[in-house]
């Protein structure tokens, strides 16, 4: 299927209704990959993101009739929630793994006892620092450094076609995002 025929139809080029099947490779087809993909350019991503959204914005199709306008106001919907899993390696590496049969993946807990003792730590840290926004920003550069590494080891992994390590490197990443967004929401 030509990128273009998923949102238009190709012998009329008008606007087609939405697949919203989100357990195959849509996202990463709208967004011009052929297959997923872990390792992307956040930059290219977005303005892809945008191209998309001047192309089906419900407002360029307000003299359309109410079923193409209905069909824009789908595909709109369906680019942004495209995007946003894309654009958030958490939620990507989620998307990856679920098209590869690794649905599972978000119910399964970290098995490395040092790692486990570490986040055990990180969250004490962060309960015992209240809202005291000098002791929670050097927590928040710890995290944002153990996530950036992370990233990079599922790209790895990803790139090897691991997917059970990337599988346990996704729920390591669900751990510091939760600890991130816990020292955030102190601060």
């Amino acid at each position: 299927m030509a990128e273009q025929d998923l949102f238009f139809c190709p012998s009329c080029n008008s606007v087609q209704p939405a697949n919203m099947d989100t357990a195959s490779d849509q996202y990463f087809q709208m967004f011009g990959m052929d297959e997923p993909v872990f390792d992307l350019d956040p930059q290219q991503l977005e303005l892809r993101y945008k191209g998309l959204q001047r192309l089906l914005h419900p407002d360029k199709y307000s003299t359309a009739s109410p079923l193409e306008k209905e069909y824009a106001h789908q595909q709109a919907a369906v680019v942004n929630a495209a995007y946003d899993v894309l654009k958030k390696p958490l939620r990507r590496a989620h998307y990856i793994l679920n098209h590869q049969g690794f649905g599972a993946c978000e119910g399964m807990t970290i098995t490395d006892p040092e790692l486990l003792m570490s986040v055990m730590e990180a969250r004490e840290e962060v309960e015992e620092a209240g809202s005291d926004r000098a002791a929670l920003q050097p927590l928040l550069d710890r995290m944002q450094g153990l996530e950036a590494s992370c990233v990079q080891e599922l790209a790895q992994a990803f790139a090897a076609g691991d997917l059970s390590h990337a599988a346990e490197l996704t729920t390591q990443l669900r751990y510091v995002c939760r600890i991130k967004e816990a020292i955030l929401d102190k601060m």
